[in-house]
Order: C-alpha cells, then sequence, then structure tokens
C-alpha cells in the first residue's frame, strides 16, 4: 500500500505543481482546488508515516530458546507467537488505510475540481 500511496503523492504533487504554473490563465478560484489537492497530499504523506510492526519471533531468541524441542513443539510455538505479531498488526493497520482511502478520495475531488476550473476558463 505504500507504494501506491507514494504513486498517488507524485501525481498530487504534479496536480499541484501544475496548477500553481497555470493560476494566471485560470478562474481566481485556482486555489481552492489546489488546497484539496495540498489536504489530499498531507493525508498521503500520513498513510506513509513510519510504524512499527510486529515482525514476529526473533529467530536467534526462539532457536536458543527451541532448539532442542522436537519439531511439532517449536512448530507450534512458531505459529502462536507468529499469530500474536499478526493480531497486534491488524490493530495498527485500520488508521493506516483509512488515511490512504481519505487521501485517494481528496485526491480525486481535487483533480475534478481543477478540470472544472480549467475547462470553465
Amino acid at each position: 500500500m505504500d507504494s501506491k500511496a507514494l504513486g498517488l503523492l507524485g501525481l498530487d504533487a504534479a496536480a499541484i505543481a501544475l496548477m500553481t504554473a497555470v493560476r494566471y490563465d485560470l478562474l481566481s478560484l485556482w486555489w481552492l482546488p489546489t488546497t484539496v489537492l495540498g489536504l489530499a497530499g498531507a493525508l498521503l504523506l500520513a498513510a506513509l508515516w513510519p510504524r512499527r510492526f510486529d515482525l514476529g519471533p526473533d529467530t536467534r531468541r526462539f532457536y536458543e530458546t527451541m532448539g532442542a524441542s522436537s519439531r511439532l513443539d517449536a512448530g507450534r510455538q512458531m505459529l502462536t507467537e507468529l499469530l500474536v505479531a499478526v493480531d497486534g498488526n491488524d490493530v495498527r493497520l485500520p488508521p493506516k488505510v483509512k488515511l490512504f482511502k481519505s487521501g485517494f478520495a481528496l485526491l480525486v475531488i481535487g483533480l475534478l475540481g481543477s478540470l472544472t476550473v480549467a475547462l470553465s476558463t
């Protein structure tokens, strides 16, 4: 999802640059869709902000602890620790997805507004 947000952020920056470059040729409301595009960029940047995710058990510590165990016990313990990590990450992911979706929606609204301002000139 980060690569999608980064691509959309590039599109957003290009649209803001274009609107700013041709502002004298557009209606006086050019700043309105440009502001919406700026807000979309802020939300997409917030979606890209690094978060700390649980990567699962530390392999060295796991090997030192479970190295003498049977394969079945080690497999069960590994699965248990991975499921704990997945559950913890499921709590951290929804805000990131919500920011991305909100940023994308504002980007579409800003682009449609830019198109409206550009065509009404």
